[in-house]
Parts: structure tokens; C-alpha cells; sequence
């Protein structure tokens, strides 16, 4: 099958192999967005679980980045989640 699916792609145009290949990276793209979003989900949704125990170190954790986000931004600065540091 797969040995078919190259022939078949050797023998199309230009067009038909940029369009598999568009179709191809896209569905890559959106696979892996979606992996990544349940991901970061199922970790955000186990914090507030946490802190809805009244899990001491959690609430603890909690306020530490609370109080740091708003430290940045008193200074004028912007908190970068990513990195999750304060920059200019």
C-alpha cells in the first residue's frame, strides 16, 4: 500500500503533491495543537484540584507565582508565561 501510495505520488504533478504535502503538515499541525492544548489541560485542571483540596503547598506555590506576576507588573514590566519570568 504504501508502495503504491509512492508511485502514485511520483507519477502527480507539482500541484497534486504541494497540495498532499499542505494537507499533510496541516493535519500534523492540528494533531499535535490538539495534543498539546489536552496536555496543558489535564495540567491546569490538576492545579485548581489541588488548591481546591486545600492542599496547603499548592495554595502556598499559588500565591508565590501570584505575588511575582504582580511584582512584574507593578514594576511596569510584562510577565512572560512561557518562560515564566518578567521582561521589559
Amino acid at each position: 500500500m504504501i508502495k503504491a501510495f509512492f508511485a502514485a505520488f511520483s507519477l502527480a504533478g507539482w500541484a497534486i503533491k504541494l497540495s498532499v504535502i499542505a494537507v499533510a503538515v496541516l493535519t500534523l499541525g492540528t494533531a499535535y495543537g490538539i495534543w498539546h492544548y489536552k496536555v496543558w489541560s489535564r495540567g491546569y485542571d490538576r492545579a485548581l484540584a489541588d488548591v481546591a483540596k486545600q492542599d496547603q503547598k499548592a495554595i502556598a506555590r499559588a500565591k508565590e507565582y501570584r505575588g511575582a506576576v504582580l511584582d512584574c507588573r507593578a514594576r511596569g514590566m510584562r510577565w512572560d508565561q512561557t518562560t515564566g519570568s518578567c521582561e521589559r
